[in-house]
C-alpha cells in the first residue's frame, strides 16, 4: 500500500482559502443556494488540473459555480442537475445573454405588464404566505411574459434573476424578509407574520429585476459558452472520454427536495 500525505487547505501556497469574501464575478451571485462551494475553490481546481479548451464537468452542478469558472477561464463548462431551479441557475451561467438584451426585455415587459387580471386566491396558500397580493399579481404576470419569450437562453436568464429576488433580506427581494434567497418553511412564515404583525412588502417586480440585472452584469459575462443538462448523472448525453476534468460536490442527503 502506498502512503498518502495529508495537507491542510491552508497549507497550500495558492489555496482558495485565502480568497477574500465575495471573490469572483457578480454573475456567481445571481442566486444563493445551500450546499454550494465557493467560486475560489472551483477556480483553483479548474486552473490547476485543466487546460484552455478542455471540457470541465460538474454532474451535480447546483447553482453552476464550477461550470461558470470553467467558461470564465477558457474551458468549456458543463453542468448537470436534476433540480429544476439548479438547472436554471447553471444554464444561466454557462449560456448568459448580454445585458442589453435583458434590459430590452424588461423595457418590453413594463409596457406589457397587466397584473390586474390575476386572481391570487387561486394560488396555493403556502405561496401566498410569502407575498403581498400586490406583489404576487406582478410575479404571476411576469411569469407568463417569460413563457412567451422565444429565445430560450434569454428566458432561462430572466428566470434565474427572478429566482435571485423571490426571497431575501433586501428591498429588491419580493417576499417577507428571509435570510437567504431560498424560502423558509411556509408554516413558520405564517406563524411569524401573524405573531409579529409583519407586513408583506409591496414591490415593483420589474424595478427590482432591473436593479438585479445591474448587479449581475457588473463584472461582465464569460466569452466561452458551456452546456447545461437536467438528467440523471448516470445517463448524461456526453460522449465517452470527452470530459477532461470533473469537479463536483455530491448532493447533501435530504438538503434539497423537489
Amino acid at each position: 500500500m502506498g502512503r498518502y500525505r495529508y495537507i491542510l487547505s491552508y497549507g497550500i501556497r495558492d489555496s482558495w482559502k485565502y480568497a477574500r469574501d465575495g471573490w469572483g464575478i457578480a454573475l456567481h451571485r445571481i442566486c444563493s443556494r445551500t450546499g454550494s462551494f465557493p467560486p475560489s475553490l472551483a477556480h483553483y481546481f479548474v486552473m490547476k488540473y485543466s487546460r484552455i479548451g478542455d471540457v470541465v464537468l460538474d454532474p451535480f452542478s447546483g447553482k453552476g459555480t464550477a461550470p461558470l469558472e470553467a467558461c470564465l477561464n477558457g474551458r468549456i463548462g458543463v453542468g448537470n442537475d436534476l433540480s429544476p431551479e439548479a438547472y436554471v441557475l447553471t444554464r444561466a451561467k454557462v449560456r448568459p445573454v448580454p445585458k442589453r438584451r435583458v434590459l430590452e426585455w424588461i423595457d418590453y415587459a413594463e409596457r406589457r405588464l397587466d397584473p390586474s387580471s390575476y386572481e391570487v386566491s387561486e394560488v396555493d396558500d403556502d405561496v401566498r404566505a410569502f407575498y403581498s397580493n400586490y406583489t404576487l399579481r406582478q410575479i404571476l404576470a411576469v411569469r407568463d411574459l417569460i413563457d412567451e419569450i422565444d429565445d430560450e437562453d434569454l428566458a432561462i436568464f430572466i428566470k434565474a434573476m427572478m429566482l435571485g429576488i423571490l426571497h431575501g433580506p433586501t428591498k429588491i427581494h419580493l417576499s417577507v424578509r428571509c435570510s437567504h434567497s431560498f424560502s423558509m418553511a411556509p408554516g413558520y412564515v405564517k406563524r411569524y407574520v401573524k405573531e409579529n404583525g409583519v407586513k408583506k412588502p409591496k414591490r415593483d417586480v420589474l424595478k427590482c429585476l432591473r436593479i438585479k440585472a445591474e448587479r449581475v452584469f457588473k463584472d461582465g459575462i464569460p466569452s466561452v459558452k458551456g452546456f447545461a443538462y437536467m438528467n440523471d448523472a448516470r445517463s448524461l448525453p456526453i460522449e465517452d472520454e470527452s470530459v477532461d476534468l470533473v469537479v463536483t460536490s455530491p448532493p447533501y442527503f435530504n438538503m434539497q427536495t423537489l
